[in-house]
């Protein structure tokens, strides 16, 4: 997976208090994953878009406008402040590049 990715993400054995609780197929744009310890890890970092604007907080978030490139069927919200990292078989599918 390389960054700028969107990727639907299993969500359904989060921590209860993330609200993400049996959340099956959210997307999310692939930031990366850390290359200091050589691209070995099981994890990447996500940021998870959001298809309404009540995550939408003014200076955090960026509207992502469907397009063909990225695959969104809605207006999303990325939710940079809600970085995440995610296990690797966590991800669903790769949407587009």
């Amino acid at each position: 997976m390389t960054p700028g990715q969107i990727v639907r993400v299993d969500f359904r054995n989060p921590l209860s208090e993330t609200n993400e609780v049996n959340k099956l197929g959210r997307p999310a744009i692939i930031v990366g994953a850390p290359p200091i310890f050589g691209g070995k890890l099981l994890f990447e970092i996500i940021v998870p878009l959001a298809s309404g604007d009540m995550f939408a907080f003014a200076g955090s978030s960026l509207p992502v406008p469907p397009t063909a490139e990225n695959g969104a069927m809605a207006l999303s919200f990325a939710m940079s402040w809600n970085v995440q990292t995610v296990p690797q078989h966590a991800f669903e599918r790769l949407l587009r590049t």
